[in-house]
């Protein structure tokens, strides 16, 4: 970027620039500010030049033009100065919130003025008194008093470029976004229903209104967010497409199997039958298992000696049910036998301290 300031050619024999009572130039010294480095030149036909434009640059200049006979003639030069800051996409689905600009301009400590448009077109506009908008967008613009820019319900129109430009003393800072619009993508939900009928529910994202499309044929109305249908069996496609967008659809054919009332209940009574046959099957199993475990804890158990390692003495303890023991045989009067025990009855053996 490049500024320059023109003399006139005729009659002049000395120029001096000045920025806020400083000297920046003298012409008939070719004397040139040094905080302005190579930025600032003079060219022959009396044409001072200041290149690499910045921020400061931007106020009022006091140009001092002196003729042959000295006679000193002021001007006044205000510089306004334009800086695009940032450019860049921003990205939004149709029918939800964006924000389009955050930039904090409660940093600048002067008052400023800035114009929120819309390919071309003033949006809205901040200042001192606060925000203001135009009618196009129809209440779907909001605009911070820090100067942060925000859709709150995006439209197809709201596509292009969004600029911000704020006028801060002899500045104007231009901020640049190109909102790209997706369009969201519908889809198919459904359940089926007694009597053969289905209900289908199309979603789509940020309450874009859908239409249902069956066979070509509209049905029933425009509805924003989910809509619900219930129909009966068909042959075909059932379509569900944006209003506004058709091409944007989903689709999807009628696959429920109609059961009327009397098969639904007859269908339960079995399910009901067979529930209530496993149940009684499992506890009677767990019955029987219960009294087999009982029966096995009744029968004899072991007969276990035990020595004493002092009197040489042995015990045997039986523990048996019904039967009564046969007498002793003849060869066995110093012991005893028991071939059957006896129910409940306790068998104590202490032979002699002499065997």
């Amino acid at each position: 970027m490049q500024k320059s300031y023109l003399t006139e050619r005729a009659n002049i024999s000395d120029a001096i620039v000045k920025k806020n009572g400083v000297y920046l130039f003298r012409w008939k010294r070719n004397e040139v500010n040094r905080e302005y480095g190579d930025r600032l030149t003079f060219s022959q036909n009396k044409t001072l030049q200041l290149d690499k434009l910045e921020e400061r640059d931007a106020g009022a200049y006091t140009v001092e033009l002196f003729d042959m006979a000295g006679i000193r003639t002021p001007k006044e030069i205000t510089v306004i100065l334009k800086c695009l800051k940032t450019f860049h996409e921003v990205h939004g689905d149709l029918g939800g919130p964006v924000d389009i600009f955050v930039e904090n301009l409660m940093a600048f400590s002067e008052p400023f003025d800035a114009v929120w448009e819309i390919n071309g077109s003033a949006i809205a506009r901040l200042n001192r008194s606060g925000p203001t908008y135009s009618e196009k967008p129809g209440g779907r613009v909001e605009m911070s008093p820090a100067g942060e820019c925000r859709l709150t319900r995006v439209r197809i129109s709201d596509a292009g470029n969004h600029t911000l430009e704020v006028s801060v003393g002899y500045l104007r800072l231009r901020w640049s976004r190109w909102l790209v619009v997706r369009v969201p993508q519908p889809s198919i939900d459904y359940s089926c229903l007694f009597g053969g009928k289905a209900k289908f529910r199309c979603r789509a994202k940020w309450e874009v209104p859908t239409v249902w499309i069956l066979n070509g044929t509209g049905q029933g109305d425009r509805v924003p967010g989910h809509n619900d249908q219930v129909l009966d069996p068909f042959t075909g496609e059932l379509i569900c497409a944006l209003e506004a967008y058709p091409d944007r659809n989903a689709s999807v054919s009628f696959t429920c199997i109609g059961l009327d009332l009397a098969t639904t209940a007859y269908i339960l009574a079995v399910c009901c039958t067979f529930i209530i046959v496993l149940i009684l099957s499992s506890a009677g199993f767990y019955i029987r298992f219960k009294q087999r475990r009982r029966n096995q804890s009744l029968q004899p158990t072991a007969m276990v000696p035990a020595e004493d390692i002092y009197y040489s003495e042995a015990i045997y303890v039986v523990v048996s049910r019904v039967f009564q023991p046969p007498p002793p045989s003849a060869q066995e009067k110093t012991s005893y036998r028991i071939s059957q025990p006896v129910e409940m009855s306790t068998l104590i053996y202490k032979p002699s301290r002499g065997q």
